[in-house]
């Protein structure tokens, strides 16, 4: 339990620290179009919708709760490129996944979403580092039925799955630290990957600042997903 809050808390002073963790972020600019205007105004300010369109292909993986076929059918998917030992970005997305994992659970629609955090440290991250992470800062969610699955699969499984999600990972070789993209994915219950969110970082400001603004918008499409459109 330590161990998590400890990386939880080291985020509000981290933040910025660390530009290895901003570089990759623009890779869907310019590609995919902007979501509809209607998903945009449900996250507000704080982030980027990007309109993917695009079908997964199911793939049996490696997780926390063992080899399965991702993505989970019958269910929405939110995919979150993070590693354990990141300075910064990861621990913030992982607070606003708590945030949206709470009201969720609150809300009786937490059976509706599957939370999966793809991997985007395999040369350093350990499956007892993940396990000890993901009970020291969601433990008691975990145990309320909210459903949390980190991808341990290495090699060319992983890769795959980048290549699907268009997630890109790169190791500094002088830090350790890895540059990688960052955001969420969302996947309806075919396989078909309709958003990706990513949060605003520019000159002038930073989401990453603001985490329960993006987690706040995450929410309210999460939520429409789930209980609005199959009302």
């Amino acid at each position: 339990m330590k161990v998590g809050l400890k990386h939880m808390a080291a985020t509000l002073v981290f933040i910025l620290g660390f530009s290895i963790s901003l570089n990759l972020y623009l890779y869907f600019e310019g590609y995919y179009k902007k979501a509809q205007p209607e998903i945009q105004t449900l996250m507000g300010d704080s982030s980027d919708v990007f309109q993917v369109n695009k079908s997964m292909f199911p793939m049996e993986l490696e997780t926390t709760v063992g080899n399965i076929r991702v993505p989970v059918g019958g269910v929405i998917n939110v995919f979150v490129p993070q590693y354990v030992n990141c300075p910064d970005i990861c621990h913030i997305e992982t607070m606003i996944m708590l945030y949206v994992m709470n009201k969720s659970l609150e809300e009786g629609w937490a059976d509706r979403v599957v939370w999966i955090t793809v991997e985007v440290d395999p040369w350093n991250t350990t499956e007892e580092g993940v396990r000890e992470y993901m009970e020291g800062v969601a433990g008691p969610l975990l145990d309320k039925g909210v459903t949390w699955i980190w991808v341990l699969d290495r090699g060319a499984g992983l890769t795959k799955l980048w290549g699907q999600l268009g997630i890109m990972s790169q190791k500094d070789s002088e830090t350790g630290l890895v540059g990688h993209t960052a955001g969420f994915y969302i996947v309806d219950e075919n396989g078909f990957i309709m958003y990706y969110i990513k949060p605003k970082t520019t000159a002038i400001g930073n989401a990453w600042e603001k985490p329960r603004d993006v987690a706040e918008g995450l929410y309210k499409i999460l939520r429409h997903l789930a209980l609005e459109e199959h009302s």
